[in-house]
């Protein structure tokens, strides 16, 4: 699961750089309409999300020794991870930039620095168990451990992880800035 989540934030993290040059470089950007603007940039961070998640998802079923009809599973789920994480973070660094990275990292920590994966034990009770329940990482850990082990009951987090991906990708093609409309109303003072 970490491997996920640092590849996906490295990814999210120079989609977001790339979309603040091209801003900076475009000087028509204020003639296209709203959505076509946050096209390119949707399309790459969706394709770039689906070659990590099947590389990812490549790697891994060869090191954990997954068979032949499970790796289909397997290849689906790493896909599936992938584009969540790289759509969610991309849309949070590029609309809210800093405060959507310290987002990010508040949940990635929660998460690493909570699970029983580290070693630490967290009694159920405590404080400590229900913000690592708040995590939205730790379901997709759960996720990760009902493939491994079989179990049939994670149909719900599959359907989850659709909808979070269809919904952040849907809002990454509406993120507004708010520096190319002031662009577009100093071109026209000077016209």
């Amino acid at each position: 699961m970490v491997i996920f989540i640092i590849i996906a934030l490295f990814t999210s993290y120079v989609i977001a750089y790339q979309e603040k040059q091209r801003l900076g470089q475009d000087i028509f950007l204020a003639e296209i309409s709203f959505a076509m603007r946050n096209l390119p940039i949707t399309f790459m961070a969706v394709g770039i999300a689906i070659a990590e998640g099947l590389t990812v998802g490549l790697i891994t079923g060869k090191l954990f020794h997954i068979e032949e009809i499970g790796i289909f599973l397997w290849l689906g789920i790493s896909i599936l991870i992938m584009l969540t994480l790289v759509t969610v973070f991309t849309y949070l660094l590029r609309q809210l930039q800093m405060l959507g990275m310290f987002i990010i990292l508040a949940v990635i920590s929660s998460y690493l620095f909570l699970t029983d994966a580290v070693g630490m034990k967290v009694d159920p009770e405590s404080i400590f168990a229900k913000i690592r329940n708040l995590s939205p990482l730790q379901y997709v850990e759960k996720l990760l451990g009902d493939v491994f082990g079989a179990q049939p009951n994670f149909t719900v987090l599959i359907y989850a992880l659709i909808g979070v991906t269809a919904v952040f990708t849907t809002l990454n093609l509406f993120v507004w800035r708010k520096g190319i409309k002031q662009e577009t109303e100093v071109l026209d003072d000077d016209l």
